[in-house]
């Protein structure tokens, strides 16, 4: 269990380090859909929750995923989102490092 938490800290400090907001918040989606290959995820809570998950504030969540929409990787309503293109948003989450 401690080795668990420590890679998954670890991973945490690599996030932090070298992806922006953008890229953590698109790893973050990505991540939640592959709880079973869905293309339609609900947000992992309020854009807050969303924030301190990934170690930022609600302003700079809220544009990562209108970037993220401009870019045509997901569409947005309110708390759902709908993955459009999973290799563009794999693409944006792999480019923050």
């Amino acid at each position: 269990m401690l080795a668990r938490r420590l890679r998954r800290f670890a991973g945490l400090i690599e996030d932090l380090a070298l992806r922006d907001v953008t890229a953590r918040v698109a790893r973050l989606l990505l991540d939640e859909g592959r709880r079973g290959e869905r293309a339609e995820i609900d947000l992992p809570g309020t854009r807050d929750d969303v924030a301190v998950r990934i170690g930022t504030v609600r302003e700079l969540v809220s544009r990562s995923l209108a970037r993220l929409r401009a870019a045509g990787a997901i569409d947005l309503v309110g708390r759902r989102v709908r993955v459009r293109d999973r290799a563009r948003l794999g693409a944006i989450a792999d480019s923050g490092r």
